[in-house]
């Protein structure tokens, strides 16, 4: 839950700032990262999935 907040809080910031491309990037990554969380919670391994950027770290937030 607190990496899910610290995510909104980093879209909410670049908002803020007006800094759309940042927010719409760190949306992306706040999507793909409670995509794994919840693939996680249902035992399902990402990299299985054979998704692009799915290698460790490629997303910044772990």
């Amino acid at each position: 839950m607190e990496r899910s907040a610290a995510e909104h809080a980093i879209i909410a910031w670049h908002l803020v700032e007006r800094d759309v491309p940042a927010a719409k990037a760190a949306l992306a990554e706040n999507w793909t990262n409670g995509v794994r969380r919840l693939l996680a919670d249902a035992g399902i391994k990402w990299e299985r999935l054979g998704v692009r950027g799915a290698r460790r770290g490629r997303f910044g937030i772990r």
